[in-house]
C-alpha cells in the first residue's frame, strides 16, 4: 500500500471540512476597534496560498498576503492583522504575530493551536489531528466568512458553493488531469489575479508527490520562461488554470503560448468551473489536491511524509 497513513480519506471530507469551518465560523464572536483600512493576511505554505487565493475576491479594501518575518512598513493602528496558521509551529508567522502583538495591532487568530487561541479574543479555534496541508478547506472558509462578515468582501454564497462541490467528480477529474503530468515537471501558469490557485498547486506536489513543480503567472511566462524550454522540453508539461472569464488580452496570451510551444511541450487545462468565483476557487483547489495526490500515487510515493520540510522547519525554530 503506497498513501500508507490514509490521506485519502481525509481528502474526500474535503466538502465536510468546509461545512464544519463554517459552522465554527459562525458561532465565533468578533469585535474590532475603529476603521479598518487594510488587511494582512499572514501565513507560509498553506496559509500562504489560502491568502493568496483570497486576494482574488474583489475587495473593499487592500488584502495583503504577507509571508515573510515581518509586517510591512504600511501596517499601522488601522489595520487588521488576521494571523492563519493551523499549527502555529512555523517560526515567520510565530515572529508576525509577536510584532503584531508588540505594535498593539488588531488580530484575528485563525489556528487549531488552543495556547496561541487562549491569547487573542479574537480567534476560530479549529479541529486539530489534521495534517497542516490538508487544512485548507478549514483555512479558506473560515477566512473567507471573516471578510465577508465585516463587508471586505462581497457575499460570497458559501453555504451554496459548498455544497455544490461533488466529490467523486473532483477526484476523477484530478486523476485524468494526473495522467496527463505523469513523469513531467508541472509549470503551472493562471492570471496574475488567480495565482494563488497555480502556487497551491505547486505546493502540493512538492509535497505530495516529492516532485519539482513551479508557479508563474500569465503573460509575464511568456516573456522570459519559455526560453527556458528550449532544452530537454520533454521534461516539462505546463498546466493553465484556465478560467472562461479571463479578459480577452489573457486568452490571447493563452492561445499565443499554445501556438508557439505547439508540438514542443505537452499543454494541459485545468478548467475552473462554478457558478461564481468563490465556487470556482473552491473547487479548483480541491481537484488541485486531487491531482497532487495521484501523482504521488503514480511516482509510488507515499504522499504524507514530509522528511525534509519537517528538517528544514526544525532548524530553522532553534
Amino acid at each position: 500500500m503506497i498513501d500508507k497513513e490514509n490521506m485519502l480519506a481525509e481528502l474526500e471530507k474535503f466538502p465536510s471540512r468546509c461545512q464544519e469551518a463554517l459552522q465554527i465560523a459562525k458561532k465565533t464572536r468578533f469585535k474590532l476597534k475603529g476603521k479598518i483600512n487594510k488587511v494582512f493576511i499572514c501565513g507560509v505554505g498553506t496559509s500562504y496560498a489560502v491568502a493568496k487565493i483570497i486576494s482574488a475576491f474583489q475587495k473593499t479594501i487592500p488584502i495583503v498576503p504577507v509571508r515573510g518575518f515581518k509586517l510591512p512598513a504600511l501596517a499601522s493602528k488601522n489595520s487588521l492583522i488576521i494571523i492563519l496558521t493551523y499549527s502555529a509551529q512555523t517560526l515567520p508567522v510565530q515572529l508576525l504575530y509577536k510584532e503584531a502583538r508588540r505594535k498593539k495591532l488588531q488580530i484575528i487568530v485563525i489556528t487549531s493551536n488552543e495556547k496561541l487561541a487562549q491569547r487573542e479574543k479574537n480567534v476560530i479555534l479549529l479541529p486539530k489531528g489534521i495534517l497542516p496541508r490538508l487544512a485548507f478547506p478549514l483555512l479558506f472558509v473560515s477566512t473567507a466568512y471573516i471578510l465577508q462578515k465585516f463587508k471586505f468582501i462581497p457575499a460570497q454564497q458559501i453555504k451554496e458553493n459548498i455544497s455544490a462541490l461533488d466529490q467523486r467528480y473532483c477526484s476523477k477529474e484530478g486523476f485524468m488531469l494526473a495522467k496527463k503530468l505523469k513523469n513531467k515537471i508541472p509549470l503551472i501558469y493562471a492570471s496574475n489575479n488567480l495565482f494563488g490557485l497555480a502556487y497551491r498547486l505547486k505546493e502540493m506536489v512538492n509535497k505530495n508527490a516529492k516532485q519539482g513543480a513551479f508557479a508563474n503567472a500569465l503573460p509575464d511566462a511568456l516573456h522570459n520562461e519559455i526560453e527556458g524550454l528550449k532544452k530537454n522540453p520533454n521534461r516539462y508539461a505546463i498546466a493553465i488554470i484556465y478560467d472562461r472569464d479571463y479578459n480577452p488580452n489573457l486568452k490571447k496570451a493563452i492561445n499565443v503560448l499554445h501556438h508557439t510551444l505547439k508540438r514542443k511541450i505537452n499543454i494541459v487545462q485545468i478548467d475552473m468551473k462554478g457558478k461564481n468565483l468563490f465556487g470556482k476557487l473552491l473547487r479548483t483547489a480541491y481537484v488541485c489536491d486531487y491531482i497532487s495526490y495521484y501523482l504521488a500515487l503514480m511516482n509510488k510515493i507515499d504522499p504524507t511524509p514530509t522528511k525534509l520540510t519537517s528538517e528544514a522547519i526544525e532548524a530553522l525554530t532553534k
